[in-house]
């Protein structure tokens, strides 16, 4: 313990939480080559979105059916009965609570405590309520979103035993983009597995469209197709670009850079979604492109007008939802470049 943690709040302070989960998309993604740990370098422009999932947590005395054999809502994590409801999503899709990042999450953050967890939140139960709106499985970060806010909303209801840094550091252990929807930053740069990010002033907020074909992709198998279109290369990764902040300061100068490594490989498994793309080019988005290693592909519109009518427009991906939103704006951050690493390391 550090003199710094030494007084800080270990039980709880407060019984309700509720926050919002956003989306995210990438306005670029270039993947570099693979780290001798097995995981790619990634440059990447991380933009929020107004699509969200929500989450309540809630503290509430232990009943006695919280005593008994875990079950498929209820499971004790690091000693503290912990109730799961997901809403939105059908109950055959749900799989083992202690998959789902919010309890990972749970998990990291009683790690990270300072006091005995069990001691902290003794007679206490944890009721989380997490409402689904981002589609699972298509490069949206609706996971990893979840996770962020349940770790600041955990910290909230302990009275923020744990600082800034060490929530990033938790986060981190959960998913490259954990990092990213803790930075409390619409608009970030962000290098190495995700964990080097500086917040930018946040772009105006611009209409978008959500397009969600009728399959997922998992982030494994997107990375297999983008190694083996590299097998052989002698360029193994993208070549990492000098990127000047300012640059990114408008939206035409970001349209001028919006790019995905993931489109070739992607696209030849799947050339639906580089006609989807070209559709929403079309219909007139200033930038189309698969958020993350897709399935979904986002396309960013002027006004508007145009994306309305883009909603009504037919497009070469069946089936296909979309999904109308917008890219988040808001205040300036603060100034800075954070790490999970203490010495700002991302090898």
């Amino acid at each position: 313990m550090t003199s710094g943690q030494e007084g800080r709040a270990r039980a709880p302070v407060m019984k309700h939480w509720s926050g919002s989960a956003p989306a995210k998309t990438n306005l670029f993604l270039h993947v570099l080559e693979r780290e001798a740990s097995g995981y790619h370098s990634i440059e990447s422009l991380f933009q929020a979105l107004e699509l969200s999932d929500s989450l309540t947590l809630e503290l509430k005395a232990v009943r006695a059916t919280d005593r008994g054999p875990e079950g498929s809502d209820r499971i004790v994590v690091r000693g503290i009965p912990v109730r799961l409801r997901v809403e939105g999503v059908p109950q055959g899709e749900l799989g083992d609570p202690r998959d789902n990042l919010v309890v990972r999450a749970v998990d990291a953050f009683l790690a990270r405590l300072l006091a005995d967890p069990d001691e902290a939140a003794k007679g206490r139960v944890l009721e989380i309520t997490l409402g689904k709106s981002i589609p699972h499985g298509a490069g949206l970060g609706g996971g990893s979103s979840d996770a962020a806010t349940a770790l600041r909303g955990l910290n909230t209801l302990y009275g923020a035993p744990l600082l800034p840094e060490e929530l990033l550091q938790a986060g981190a252990t959960l998913g490259s983009d954990v990092p990213f929807f803790l930075s409390g930053s619409p608009l970030v740069l962000g290098w190495g597995r995700g964990q080097r990010l500086l917040a930018l002033p946040p772009l105006p907020s611009r209409p978008a469209i959500i397009a969600i074909p009728g399959f997922r992709i998992s982030t494994p198998d997107a990375y297999g197709d983008l190694a083996a279109s590299r097998s052989g290369s002698s360029a193994p990764g993208s070549i990492p670009r000098r990127i000047d902040p300012d640059q990114l300061s408008r939206w035409d100068a970001v349209e001028a850079l919006a790019a995905n490594d993931f489109h070739g490989p992607i696209e030849a498994r799947h050339p639906q979604l580089g006609r989807l793309r070209a559709g929403l080019r079309r219909a007139g988005a200033s930038i189309a492109l698969l958020s993350g290693s897709g399935s979904a592909v986002i396309g960013i519109f002027p006004n508007d007008e145009t994306r309305d009518r883009a909603l009504e427009e037919a497009y070469d991906a069946e089936p296909l939802r979309l999904i109308p939103t917008r890219t988040l704006g808001g205040v300036a951050p603060v100034s800075g470049v954070w790490s999970t690493r203490p010495d700002g390391d991302d090898g």
